[in-house]
C-alpha cells in the first residue's frame, strides 16, 4: 500500500508495484491537503482508496478510477476540483461524504454495482448537475444531496433513484443504459 505521501509532484503516478509486491491500496489521508496535485493516475492493481486519501486537494482535477477498484472510502475525494467522477464498473462501495464540497464536480457516472450512497456523498456539490445511478436497488441516505438543487438522477425508472429524486425535489431522467 501506499502509506504516506512525501513528494511535491503536481502529476502523481502510483506505481504497480513496489518491491515486487502490487499496489492495491492508498492508506488513510496519505495525500491529503496536497495543494499541489493537479492530477493521480491509479495503476490497475488499485482496488482501494482509504479514508480521507485525498482530502483537501484543492487543485486535484483529474483522476484515473483504474477497473478492479472495489471501495473508496469516507471522504476520499472531499474538497477537490474534480470535474466529473466515472467510477469503474469494480466499485462496489463509495463511503460517506466522498465528494463532499466538490465546487468543479458537474456530472457522477456510478458503477450498478453500488448498492448504497451514504450521507453527504455529493453535499455541497454546487455545480453537481447530474448523477447516473444505473443499480434499480440502491439505498440512498436522505442526506447524500443537497435537498432541492438542480441535480438530476439518472436512474431505472420505478427504482429506489426515482423515489429518492421525487422526495428530496431533484429532478430525474430514466436511465438509457445496460
Amino acid at each position: 500500500s501506499i502509506q504516506k505521501y512525501l513528494g511535491d509532484a503536481d502529476v502523481v503516478m502510483i506505481p504497480a508495484m513496489i518491491d515486487d509486491l502490487p499496489v492495491s491500496k492508498i492508506d488513510d489521508e496519505c495525500f491529503a491537503n496536497h495543494s499541489e496535485i493537479l492530477k493521480v493516475v491509479m495503476p490497475d492493481t488499485m482496488r482501494s482508496i482509504g479514508y480521507k486519501a485525498f482530502y483537501g486537494c484543492s487543485a486535484l482535477r483529474e483522476v484515473s478510477f483504474p477497473d478492479g477498484l472495489y471501495e473508496i472510502k469516507g471522504w476520499s475525494f472531499a474538497h477537490t476540483a474534480i470535474p466529473e467522477a466515472k467510477l469503474p464498473d469494480s466499485l462496489k462501495k463509495l463511503g460517506y461524504g466522498t465528494f463532499y464540497g466538490c465546487n468543479k464536480l458537474t456530472e457522477v457516472i456510478l458503477s450498478p454495482d453500488v448498492v448504497k450512497l451514504d450521507e453527504n456523498t455529493y453535499s455541497n456539490c454546487v455545480r453537481l448537475k447530474s448523477v447516473t445511478i444505473p443499480s434499480p436497488d440502491i439505498t440512498i441516505d436522505v442526506a447524500a444531496f443537497d435537498e432541492g438543487k438542480s441535480v438530476v438522477i439518472i436512474g431505472v425508472p420505478g427504482s429506489m433513484a426515482e423515489k429518492y429524486a421525487k422526495a428530496m425535489g431533484l429532478g430525474f431522467e430514466a436511465y438509457e443504459g445496460q
